[in-house]
């Protein structure tokens, strides 16, 4: 996006690139325009919305249209201000300042008539009497329209500020003109409707067509996104950025440009340096404040949530009186919002990044809040939906590193001459094992695609599908393996599957290990897709299959996988009603878990904790489940995105289920750090409760989401 003025410093194929939201405001603004072509009394245009909404872009894309769409660029011709216009003090200056853009547009087009505006321009610049100054401008600005034979659309940036840097006559001076003059129409933004709008008295009460820029929907913000980074995020995954940059265009723009860094992984990445971007502009918002205001604002930045003027009082330390007159002031400015009327009436800040980035700026309690709530965010909102899917995949990527650096993949040359086709032998940049590393580096760096490509051209050259020379099954092995690896990352799921079958088809009969461990996790992962697809019968036997595999294996890596197999078996036989099943699968899993010796023990127990709890849900015995989620909590994690997701899901299930959410809210609130972690939660549990609470918009957007958004659900 813009650091400056919006489509001055880009270029047309720039502006268009970047103006992937709102479509259809281009369409109002064209429709309003095409009813001026031939009408003797036009209608003029007021674009309203926030600073970063899109304005400067709506009206740069708007440009383009009258210089390329024919039914408009043959009757109107665009004369585009500056984006501050610090030199219009009286309507003389506006319409000296109309010459000079008018001298620039025709420079493309009418190079001639450009030059001798410009030199007119020039002089009258040098003339100080402020009648005479209006009429030689406007009398050029109106003789060049009509050589030009066209309407002038005078594109006018913050038309408030020129009218509070002009004498009150110039809004009626220039309002007369506007009413019976056809050759001038005027298009100008706004961030806010001001009181020449509204009052009655004044000069441009109802008097433009209003075209309100709202924030965007949540369509275009992941078009906004993908644009930017070439990743189109779902539903739920843009949700967290619509919470934080309050669907404001630029500040979505700016964050996806730092996401673009494969280094700034995390939300809170992401966070840190917006608010680094941004610290200046901050800065100087808040210095530009008389001192009173100023203290107030801080007061109301910290306070965060929306609160009244006597809390406001209280944190400023200031009288009723005082901290009334400054709010309202505050108001005034744009900087800050009220909800409510009379008693009910509450303050906050328009801008909602203000206190992310003064509590982010400080330290202790005032920073932990709001790092608990993007902790929070990116738990439930970027987390993975089934994160056993990850692990397999981490597992699976492991298997292929075994594989080709396994003493086995150095073949022979002849070997090799009888396994590739002349051509891929004369084209292949490096040896086959190198070539293979190098489609594992490709998906280690996430470049599916350019590995699925290399894939292809090794496919459609590798002859021995079925050897078996251990070398060249080994070989054949780390093709497939790296192949359903880029097929599930590309959600390509039934080519998934298939290359999984032939994987099983090919080697079930090996009795290389790391053969068989490709085949266990590959089933694996197989269920879970097959179950994601609503197939729970074929996930089910894919499970199955999966486990006699492990069983196959006597060591604590397969073990472990052998157990996480179970669970998902156990969850699986709960979507299909077999309660028994799953609860003597249930038994199963415990009496291997306990024994077992690896790293993430503890995750598997909390998974399979969670399972417990689930199964005598299932059963309908509510008491049971109760006892067995305070025994979950006491395994609780906070620092886990896992955990937090999983407590919020299991939560709601209880709720489902019957279970009084204030007996799951008593349980949650005995553990003072894990309850700062579940704010949205407990939010959701005291709603339910009839409890009342207050929270900071961001914080009761994501309890909302929790509690009624069904996109956002397990």
């Amino acid at each position: 996006m813009r650091t400056f003025y919006s489509g001055t410093v880009q270029s047309d194929e720039e502006v268009l690139h970047h103006f992937v939201a709102r479509d259809y405001t281009i369409d109002i603004v064209v429709q309003l325009l095409g009813r001026n072509v031939d009408t003797p009394s036009c209608q003029h245009g007021l674009i309203i919305g926030t600073s970063g909404q899109g304005k400067s872009l709506l009206l740069a894309r708007t440009e383009l249209e009258l210089r390329f769409n024919h039914e408009l660029s043959s009757h109107l011709f665009p004369v585009r201000f500056s984006e501050e216009n610090h030199e219009i003090f009286n309507i003389g200056e506006f319409w000296l300042e109309a010459m000079f853009h008018l001298a620039r547009e025709c420079t493309r087009s009418e190079p001639e008539i450009a030059k001798e505006l410009d030199d007119f321009h020039s002089s009258l610049s040098k003339k100080w009497n402020s009648d005479l100054l209006e009429n030689h401008a406007f009398n050029a600005v109106i003789e060049t329209a009509e050589k030009l034979g066209k309407r002038l659309v005078l594109m006018v940036e913050n038309f408030e500020s020129l009218l509070k840097n002009t004498p009150d006559i110039f809004g009626w001076q220039l309002r007369k003109v506007l009413q019976t003059v056809p050759e001038i129409i005027l298009l100008t933004t706004s961030n806010t409707y001001f009181n020449q709008l509204i009052d009655s008295d004044e000069p441009f009460y109802g008097f433009f067509r209003v075209i309100q820029l709202d924030p965007l929907n949540t369509a275009d913000c992941q078009n906004l996104w993908a644009t930017v980074t070439k990743i189109r995020l779902t539903k739920k995954e843009i949700r967290p950025l619509e919470i934080l940059s309050g669907r404001n265009p630029r500040l979505l723009m700016m964050m996806a440009q730092i996401a673009q860094n494969k280094s700034t992984s995390t939300l809170l990445d992401i966070m840190v340096l917006l608010m680094d971007k941004k610290a200046d502009y901050f800065h100087l918002k808040i210095d530009s404040l008389p001192k009173m205001e100023r203290r107030v604002f801080l007061a109301v930045i910290d306070l965060w949530q929306s609160s009244s003027s006597s809390e406001i009082c209280v944190r400023a330390r200031m009288d009723i009186r005082t901290v009334s007159t400054m709010l309202g002031r505050l108001v005034k400015r744009g900087f800050i919002v009220i909800h409510g009327i009379g008693r009910m009436r509450k303050y906050r800040v328009s801008d909602r990044l203000f206190p992310i980035y003064y509590r982010l700026s400080r330290s202790g309690d005032q920073s932990s809040d709001v790092l608990q709530m993007i902790h929070f965010m990116s738990a439930y909102y970027w987390s993975d939906e089934n994160p056993m899917s990850r692990l397999l995949l981490d597992e699976i990527t492991e298997i292929a590193t075994t594989i080709l650096t396994s003493d086995s993949m150095m073949i022979e040359d002849a070997k090799m001459i009888d396994a590739l086709s002349p051509v891929m032998i004369e084209s292949m940049p490096m040896s086959l094992q190198q070539f293979l590393a190098s489609i594992l580096e490709d998906c280690e760096n996430r470049e599916f695609e350019q590995a699925t490509i290399k894939l292809d051209f090794v496919q459609q050259s590798y002859y021995s599908e079925k050897s078996y020379d251990l070398e060249l099954q080994y070989v054949r092995a780390s093709i497939l393996v790296l192949t359903i690896i880029c097929q599930y990352e590309l959600n390509h799921l039934k080519l998934a599957i298939s290359t999984i079958k032939t994987l099983v088809a090919s080697f079930q009969d090996s009795t290389s290990v790391i053969l068989q461990r490709s085949i266990a996790c590959s089933l694996q992962l197989m269920s879970i897709m097959l179950s994601s697809q609503g197939n729970s019968k074929s996930a089910l036997s894919s499970i199955n299959k999966s486990i006699d595999y492990f069983h196959s294996q006597n060591d604590p890596i397969a073990e472990r996988w052998l157990i996480q197999s179970l669970i998902f078996k156990s969850k699986l036989e709960l979507n299909e009603d077999m309660i028994e099943s799953a609860s003597s699968t249930y038994v199963d899993i415990m009496q291997k878990l306990h024994p077992l010796d690896v790293k993430d023990k503890p995750v598997l127990m909390w998974e399979a904790l969670i399972l417990g709890v689930l199964i005598q849900l299932a059963k309908g015995e509510i008491e049971h489940a109760m006892d067995g989620f305070q025994n979950v909590y006491a395994e609780f994690n906070s620092d886990n995105p896992r955990y937090i997701k999983s407590l919020v899901y299991l939560s709601l299930a209880l709720l489902r289920s019957g279970a009084q959410p204030q007996r799951v809210l008593e349980i949650i609130d005995r553990d003072e750090h894990s309850r700062e972690s579940l704010i949205p939660l407990i939010i959701v549990l005291k709603k339910k409760s009839n409890e009342s609470f207050r929270a900071p918009q961001e914080i009761l957007k994501i309890a909302y989401d929790i509690m009624y958004d069904s996109s956002l659900s397990e």
